[in-house]
């Protein structure tokens, strides 16, 4: 009976936030602040606090994560300082000097415990030893929520990949890099972005600092996910095992696919253009900019793993192979895998 009244006031508790959020913004926009400049503590304290407590309130009992919340705060802290006459920033520069460094503390203790206990629940003998494919394993058994913990291994694995795994990949498996100047194309496209953005940086800078700077940093962690996925792509080779292909496209693409699954492998460059995107997917992070040499047509759908938990259906799957002859003979007799 609780939960049925709760439900039925759900749309109201998301309101609140919303509300907050809109007298808040008609209060820093409008000269009432500069007329009455104690009601700048107050709008401070609706934003900071009662808007982040009033959204936790409205997903406590939904599917959005907890976490959320923190975003939410930090964002309406810099909103307010941003908006607010200098003269009037005392109680949001307090926040930002000395709330946010420990809310920052918190946040970095929560994943030190998070990774303590992922490593806990790692396999002690595991002959695959993937690091991406047990981060995202070990991740969905701590986490309570499926969204967050696909999130959460994806970033892990690309700090892990870009910063930390410099070991030689394994000689066994499958490529998918070095005929089709895929990485020339992703390295091309790390130039350009850090060109680009120190350009935009000089241009912004001139308009907004915080701006300038927030752009400036999220261009070079593009950069940074995009070395992690070379990496990876060297380091995560296909596999075919068990009696199963196991497609593994740096941080952006896996699946796990059936032999008997596959009906044909068609050896082409043609495109396909289909009118439905469920039917026809591509193993790739630039889309059609990667080549490909080949079609697996499948008799079922298949399932593809890509980024933060991002999945796409598929029965016919575009992708490369550098070493056609080999991966051909070992779909038909998988116990030859290399």
């Amino acid at each position: 009976m609780f939960s049925n009244s709760v439900a039925h006031l759900r749309p109201l508790l998301f309101a609140l936030p919303v509300l907050i959020l809109a007298s808040s913004l008609f209060l820093l926009l409008s000269p009432a602040i500069q007329l009455n400049p104690e009601l700048a503590t107050g709008v401070t304290m609706d934003l900071a606090l009662l808007m982040p407590l009033t959204y936790f309130l409205a997903i406590r009992r939904t599917k959005v994560p907890n976490i959320t919340v923190v975003p939410i705060f930090i964002l309406s802290v810099l909103l307010v300082n941003h908006l607010l006459p200098t003269a009037y920033r005392g109680a949001s520069s307090w926040i930002l000097d000395y709330v946010l460094p420990v809310l920052e503390l918190v946040i970095i203790t929560f994943i030190f415990i998070k990774v303590r206990a992922f490593v806990k629940v790692f396999p002690k003998q595991d002959t695959e030893r993937d690091f991406y494919l047990l981060i995202r394993q070990a991740s969905k058994a701590v986490l309570e929520q499926p969204r967050v913990a696909n999130v959460f291994a994806t970033e892990i694995a690309m700090i892990y990949y870009a910063l930390f795994s410099w070991k030689k990949a394994d000689s066994s498996g499958f490529t998918h890099y070095k005929k089709n100047g895929m990485l020339a194309l992703l390295w091309a496209v790390i130039l350009i972005v850090l060109v680009e953005t120190f350009a935009l940086h000089l241009f912004l800078v001139q308009w907004n600092a915080v701006v300038a700077w927030i752009v400036f940093g999220l261009s070079l962690y593009t950069c940074l996910q995009i070395f992690a996925h070379i990496k990876a792509l060297k380091q995560r080779k296909t596999q075919v095992k068990d009696g199963q292909l196991w497609l593994k496209y740096g941080l952006f693409g896996d699946t796990v696919i059936p032999l008997d699954q596959i009906e044909q492998v068609e050896w082409t460059r043609k495109r396909i253009h289909p009118l439905d995107k469920k039917v026809v997917q591509q193993l790739s992070l630039l889309g059609e900019l990667e080549s490909h040499n080949l079609i697996l047509h499948l008799n079922t759908p298949i399932t593809i793993h890509k980024a933060y938990g991002i999945q796409k259906r598929a029965t016919k799957l575009m992708l490369n192979v550098d070493d056609k002859e080999i991966f051909e003979a070992t779909i038909s007799q998988p116990e030859t895998n290399p």
